[in-house]
């Protein structure tokens, strides 16, 4: 008797079965758009479609009885698409606050209503800032050559640090432990050439491209000590007159009082 209710219940347990995969991750980056996949089979012929946040289980967007809605949490409405042929759900507009945990669980039409259960955690990055080039030094050597050095620097830590020069000249570069890359060239002496630093970390790159030369660095320092000769002439002038006014003031008040002595 026991073996034939057994017999029994085995096709309704089979409606109710659940199966759980392990979390995927998933990478997206502030103000972008992602798809979380569902991760079920694309053989089913989906009839339920339930994704939800939190311990509690809040749902966010669902597929039921041929309805889909999409807008049933505040903080999604309006950034949702759900994919009722796979399952997966679209996220626009990707915020720091989206980083969490999403489950899904899916029925399928066929195979005895067998019921899935996936999770998926979404991580949120920051985009890579653009490194900032900055000279340091530039000068000509006798020979007719220029040497110049740069330094690229980045606001984010750890990343790798390339350097490309165009016209191909020579270059040899390193870098420090304080997130600055440095760079040190030699090219002739009238040309212009256009460095580019490039940064690069988990699958992210980006890069600044800057031109110098020689000659632009020393008409820039000439015209720099040139403002800084005037300024000297023109404190030293303004200084002496200050003086000579002076002098002349304390020496007529002196002259008047003597007068007013022998008065």
């Amino acid at each position: 008797m026991r073996v034939q209710l057994l017999l029994l219940l085995i096709p309704l347990l089979q409606v109710e079965l659940l199966a759980t995969k392990d979390s995927e991750e998933v990478s997206g980056y502030i103000g972008e758009d992602i798809t979380l996949p569902s991760g079920v089979d694309p053989s089913w012929n989906i009839s339920l479609i339930e994704w939800s946040i939190l311990t509690n289980n809040t749902w966010i967007a669902s597929h039921r009885s041929g309805k889909t809605n999409v807008n049933r949490f505040w903080r999604y409405k309006g950034r949702l698409t759900l994919n009722i042929s796979s399952g997966d759900l679209g996220i626009n507009g990707l915020t720091r606050e989206d980083a969490m945990v999403y489950t899904v669980d899916l029925k399928n039409t066929e195979r005895n209503q067998t019921k899935v259960r996936n999770k998926v955690r979404l991580v949120i990055n920051d985009r890579l800032s653009k490194p900032i080039i900055q000279p340091f030094l530039g000068m000509a050597t006798n020979e007719g050559h220029c040497r110049m050095a740069l330094q690229c620097t980045s606001p984010v830590k750890g990343v790798i640090f390339t350097w490309q020069a165009q016209p191909a000249i020579n270059i040899s570069f390193w870098t420090s432990s304080n997130n600055i890359s440095y760079l040190l060239a030699t090219f002739s002496l009238d040309n212009k050439v256009n460095f580019t630093c490039t940064t690069s970390m988990e699958g992210q790159k980006t890069s600044r491209v800057v031109t110098k030369g020689c000659l632009e660095e020393q008409l820039k320092e000439a015209r720099s000590s040139a403002w800084g000769g005037y300024f000297l002439a023109f404190f030293v002038g303004c200084s002496v007159t200050a003086m000579i006014v002076v002098c002349y003031y304390f020496k007529a008040k002196i002259q008047n009082r003597r007068d007013e002595r022998h008065e």
